[in-house]
């Protein structure tokens, strides 16, 4: 593929996904108010290893594409690199909290298609049945922020979590 096509099937996924471009650079309130919530938790980060948790030159995440050969016009599937974000360090530490102390089913999560061929093969089968796949595009685009923080918040209840770790 030529640069330009590429560089075009990129910024016409930005565009078809309404990306808003920033005035400003926001990377280095968010690093204060990371900062300033690993100070406050001082019952689920031991104070001496908050250092862990941040992240010293964060920056904006980049966004590249990877062409998708096997489907009809080669759209993009977009990758984005966080590992400069101000809150990758943070992720894996909070991750393990919660799936300590709020357990979510996950009965809609594969690993990868071993997983899924394994999973397919112990489901009764006869010749009456379609088995169809859907390409899933712009996953996880716009979670809405607000129903997750009440999906955590009645997880916590539900399984008695501590005030202070909520």
């Amino acid at each position: 593929m030529y640069e330009n096509d590429y560089y075009s099937k990129v910024q016409t996924f930005i565009t078809n996904n309404n990306f808003t471009q920033l005035t400003q650079d926001v990377i280095d309130k968010l690093q204060r108010n990371i900062r300033t919530a690993i100070n406050e938790c001082n019952d689920i980060i031991p104070k001496d290893k908050k250092w862990k948790y941040i992240n010293l030159n964060p920056a904006t995440p980049n966004i590249r594409g990877l062409i998708k050969i096997h489907i009809h016009e080669a759209p993009i599937r977009p990758i984005v690199n966080c590992k400069t974000a101000p809150a990758y360090k943070l992720e894996k530490p909070l991750t393990k909290i919660f799936q300590a102390y709020i357990p979510l089913p996950y009965a809609f999560n594969v690993k990868n298609a071993v997983q899924v061929i394994d999973d397919l093969v112990d489901i009764p089968y006869n010749q009456k049945q379609k088995l169809a796949s859907f390409d899933i595009s712009n996953m996880y685009t716009n979670i809405p922020t607000e129903e997750l923080i009440k999906i955590i918040t009645t997880a916590c209840q539900n399984n008695k979590t501590e005030d202070n770790l909520k």
